[in-house]
C-alpha cells in the first residue's frame, strides 16, 4: 500500500488523523512521470517521498474531524481550510476539486529539490503532479486535473512537499509555496496577485501598524484575510495563524487594500517575530466553486521596541 492510497482514507476520518501516517508512511509510493501523473514501476527515491510525508506530517496540529457534509458547508462559509499551524516545507489544503478543472501553483525553490503535489478525493485514485525543482526561479506550474475527480465539484484535499535531493537524504527542503488557484474561475495564470503587507517592521511601542494592498484579476464573491507568524517555538519552523478577517463583499476586479490595518497582536497580546499575509477568494456556486490564494513576498517583523 503505497501513501496515495492512504490519503482518502485519511480524509474521511478526519485531518488530525494526519499524524496516523507516522508508522506507516516509509512505505514506497508509486513512481512518478516527469512532470506528471503516476508512472509504471517503483523507484528508489520513492522511499524518501515516504520519509518525505514523515516528516511534513509531524508539522501538523490537530484540527477537529469534519464530515462531509459539515466539510462542505465549511469550504462554501469559509473557503479553502488550512492548518491553523503548518510547516515551511510542506503544505496542504481543502478545496473543491472537480475532473478537468485546471490548477496553476505559483511557487519557488530555495534549494534544488524534489518537490510533489499530490492531490486526493475520497474513493478516487489519487493525482501526482512532480514540480520543476531544479530552477530556483519564481515560476508558476499550470496543469489539468484528471477526468476520473468527476463531473462535479467534490471536497478534496491536496498536499505540497519538498525534499533534498540526495541519496539517503530524507530532509525536508525549504520552498515558498506564493498561491494557488484551483477552477474555471481561478486559473489563466494567478488571479490574485501583488499581495503586498508593508512595512517590514513594526514597532509595538511606537504603536506602529501595518497595511495590505493586492491585485484582483476575476471577481470572487467571498475573500478572506489571514496573518501567519513565522515561529520556531517547536524547534521546527512553522506558521501559526494569528489573525484572520473577512472582506464582507468579496473583491472585485481591481487593486485593493488598507492602511493601518493590523496592530501587531493577536487577542491584544503582542505577536513578534516574522509575519506574512495570505489572501484567499473562493465562489459558491452549484456549478463552479473555483478557488485562489495568494501570499505575501514580504514579511513584515513585529518587535517590541
Amino acid at each position: 500500500m503505497g501513501t496515495g492510497t492512504l490519503l482518502p482514507r485519511l480524509w474521511r476520518i478526519g485531518r488530525h488523523s494526519i499524524l496516523l501516517l507516522v508508522g506507516i508512511s516509509l512505505m514506497p509510493t508509486p513512481a512518478l512521470a516527469q512532470d506528471g501523473e503516476r508512472g509504471p514501476g517503483r523507484g528508489g527515491s520513492n522511499w524518501e517521498w515516504g520519509a518525505g510525508v514523515l516528516a511534513g506530517a509531524l508539522l501538523y496540529n490537530a484540527i477537529r474531524p469534519q464530515r462531509s457534509s459539515s466539510l462542505t458547508r465549511t469550504l462554501d462559509e469559509d473557503g479553502p481550510q488550512f492548518p491553523r499551524q503548518y510547516g515551511l516545507s510542506i503544505l496542504a489544503v481543502q478545496g473543491y476539486l472537480q475532473g478537468n478543472w485546471p490548477m496553476v501553483i505559483d511557487y519557488q525553490m530555495e534549494q534544488a529539490s524534489l518537490a510533489l503535489v499530490e492531490i486526493s478525493l475520497p474513493g478516487v485514485e489519487p493525482f501526482y503532479y512532480r514540480l520543476d525543482g531544479n530552477n530556483l526561479e519564481r515560476r508558476e506550474a499550470l496543469f489539468t486535473l484528471p477526468e476520473r475527480f468527476g463531473d462535479r465539484p467534490r471536497a478534496g484535499l491536496i498536499i505540497i512537499r519538498a525534499l533534498q535531493d540526495g541519496v539517503g537524504v530524507i530532509d525536508t527542503a525549504p520552498m515558498r509555496v506564493y498561491g494557488m488557484g484551483v477552477g474555471p474561475s481561478a486559473v489563466g495564470s494567478m488571479l490574485i496577485r501583488n499581495v503586498h503587507f508593508q512595512p517590514e517592521t513594526l514597532t509595538i511601542v511606537q504603536r506602529g501598524r501595518c497595511g495590505y494592498s493586492f491585485n484582483c484579476r476575476a471577481l470572487f464573491p467571498r475573500m478572506k484575510l489571514i496573518v501567519y507568524r513565522l515561529s520556531n517555538e517547536s524547534g521546527t519552523p512553522q506558521r501559526v495563524a494569528v489573525r484572520t478577517e473577512p472582506l464582507s463583499h468579496g473583491a472585485g476586479i481591481g487593486d485593493h487594500g488598507a492602511r493601518d490595518w493590523w496592530d501587531g497582536k493577536r487577542k491584544g497580546t503582542n505577536s513578534l517575530g516574522l509575519h506574512e499575509l495570505l489572501v484567499k477568494g473562493w465562489r459558491t456556486d452549484r456549478t463552479d466553486k473555483s478557488w485562489t490564494f495568494a501570499r505575501s513576498e514580504e514579511r513584515v517583523s513585529v518587535s517590541v521596541r
